[in-house]
């Protein structure tokens, strides 16, 4: 199975699992603007994949002090978009990314946790400037926790 958004997720319902069909984010992470301008280190060109698994491109970049913007590529050459460019949002102190919200937060770590119809959690955590992991968490439907961690590395022009 591969995932296409590390953001992983700006689709994070794509993995499948079940659970409750509504959750809220009462659990949500306070987070200040300052803060977020911390998350900047995502910012630029990845080249991701699972251990042993086809590679898949993705950009981040911060289109204000609240927003980042997320999308995927099919090629190296990113020119090939797949799907729709997301947006991970800042708003009322909270961090947002589609379906997910964060319930964790720092300078190198950011834990999302399922709101809505999503299914999976995941963290994404800073590991040099040049490379991050991300790591999935979700139950399939007969319960059996799973797991999957994508490694990203930084693609230099």
């Amino acid at each position: 199975m591969r995932y296409t958004t590390l953001l992983l997720c700006a689709s994070v319902a794509s993995v499948t699992g079940c659970g409750p069909a509504d959750r809220s984010d009462n659990s949500a992470a306070t987070v200040t603007a300052e803060q977020f301008q911390q998350l900047g280190w995502i910012a630029g060109k990845w080249r991701g994949a699972e251990a042993g698994g086809a590679p898949f491109f993705e950009s981040y970049s911060m289109l204000d002090d609240s927003t980042l913007g997320v999308a995927s590529f099919s090629d190296s050459a990113f020119t090939s978009l797949t799907g729709t460019p997301s947006m991970i949002s800042l708003r009322d102190g909270r961090v947002t990314n589609g379906d997910a919200v964060v319930t964790q937060w720092d300078a190198g770590s950011i834990h999302f946790e399922p709101r809505g119809k999503a299914m999976n959690s995941y963290t994404w955590r800073k590991e040099t400037p040049d490379r991050w992991t991300a790591r999935l968490h979700w139950n399939d439907k007969d319960g059996t926790p799973r797991e999957r961690t994508y490694v990203l590395t930084r693609v230099t022009d």
